[in-house]
């Protein structure tokens, strides 16, 4: 079904200057303003009213119960927005045609997005190599599970007619359509996530105390699309992941950005202890943009300490009977995220800067040789999974002479060398 926009505006939008729903070369359907507008012209304003976030889910419930019945006030009040979303994704997409309105919403929807949840077993196979495999093969795995429950959970109910391509579609439609509300939470916005992505993006949205505008922020001209910049520090990982696409370089205006798993060191009798700081596994971003190279990985910092390095490191007991790690580094208690300020303050500095770059440098090789023993099992016709690969490899390529000009300039220090002569060995730093 083809939206049509007199429908849609008269439905869900408050005000808007004179645009179209265009189709767009690559990218689907679109936006386009049918007007000249200076910068800060609001072009597009919608209720809140009509947004499916947390507050209309709950109105929702309260009008059909059909909707409702799926779970107790308690479970539903309880549950993640994300799961809302997807469930009334679902009921409305496959399940209830009565919903006029919310019926032509939908009809905006895309029949496939495109993100690697929905390939086929044999494209997830081409990202092996890439920082994107795991990922996504965790993903499948987590909403087969997650459908797996829907099914036992509701068997007499609607969502037991849900099939698992059709939740896996609806999660595929959320994560490439929300926006960020100033809370941060996520939510839905009709009309508005027409908006594609531009790295030279020219509008942005914004929420008011009772509706979300889209304004723009440059000049636009007759016939320009209506664009956001969907995130000027994710990369091509993240974009393929969330939207199904990987944005096209733009030079002078490039970042590339790259995340890796940091692994369990079974060679440090702490790791395990040291793990249970993370609220979530550690990782390491790696990025180069204009100013130049950079990366980021706090917990790489606790990772390279041995047990003499902290000032304690022990287990106590909770007030509920449970366990916490206590430790200290250089007689202060603090934590894995202000720890890098400190060791920049410490007398040991470049002894510990040394082993952190050594393991930078470990973790970019192995990346590296992943990317490499995969490569020529990557399907010539699979262009997305080749280009990331591309995109990654150049970027660790790049990445490792800086690593090794600060793992020499480190290893020539002072500090290093009168460590290493008190050891008597170079083998431990």
């Amino acid at each position: 079904m083809n939206p049509n926009l007199d429908d849609l505006i008269s439905v869900f939008v408050k005000k808007c200057i004179n645009l179209e729903i265009a189709e767009i070369e690559g990218k689907g359907k679109g936006l386009r303003s049918l007007e000249k507008c200076d910068p800060g012209t609001v072009l597009l304003e919608v209720p809140l009213s009509k947004v499916i976030d947390e507050n209309f889910i709950r109105d929702f419930r309260e009008k059909d119960k059909t909707f409702a019945s799926i779970a107790t006030s308690e479970e539903w009040d309880a549950m993640a927005f994300r799961k809302q979303a997807l469930f009334i994704i679902c009921y409305f997409k496959w399940l209830h045609e009565k919903q006029k309105d919310w019926n032509l919403y939908l009809s905006t929807f895309p029949s496939y997005v495109g993100t690697p949840v929905q390939w086929s077993e044999n494209q997830i196979q081409d990202l092996q190599g890439t920082s994107l495999f795991m990922p996504v093969i965790a993903k499948r795995k987590f909403l087969t599970e997650e459908w797996e429950e829907l099914k036992s959970t509701h068997v007499n109910l609607w969502p037991s007619e849900i099939s698992l391509s059709d939740w896996i579609h609806a999660d595929a439609l959320y994560s490439s359509r929300c926006l960020e509300s100033p809370s941060g939470s996520t939510v839905l916005a009709p009309v508005v996530d027409l908006c594609n992505h531009s790295n030279e993006a020219n509008s942005k949205w914004d929420f008011t105390s009772d509706s979300l505008q889209v304004y723009a922020e440059k000049a636009l001209s007759v016939g320009d699309e209506i664009t956001f910049n969907y995130g000027a520090s994710k990369g091509a990982a993240e974009f393929l992941f969330s939207y199904g696409f990987i944005p096209n370089n733009v030079e002078g205006n490039r970042t590339d950005v790259l995340k890796l798993l940091i692994p369990n060191d079974t060679n440090d009798p702490l790791d395990k202890f040291k793990r249970k700081c993370c609220n979530r596994p550690p990782m390491i971003e790696i990025a180069s943009d204009s100013t130049g190279i950079w990366w980021h990985a706090p917990y790489l910092y606790f990772s390279v300490l041995n047990y003499d390095d902290f000032t304690c490191f022990h287990l106590q007991e909770t007030e509920n009977g449970g366990t916490e790690l206590h430790w200290e580094f250089e007689g202060q208690t603090t934590t894995i995220e202000e720890l890098p300020d400190l060791i920049q303050k410490s007398p040991l500095k470049d002894l510990y800067l040394l082993r952190v770059f050594c393991l930078v440098q470990q973790l970019v090789e192995a990346a590296l040789k992943r990317i490499n023993d995969n490569e020529s099992n990557i399907s010539s016709s699979d262009y997305a999974a080749t280009n990331l690969l591309l995109r990654e490899r150049n970027l660790l390529q790049k990445v490792m002479p800086y690593i090794q000009d600060f793992i020499e300039e480190f290893a020539q220090s002072e500090v290093v060398c009168n460590h290493l002569n008190a050891q008597g060995t170079e083998e431990e730093l």
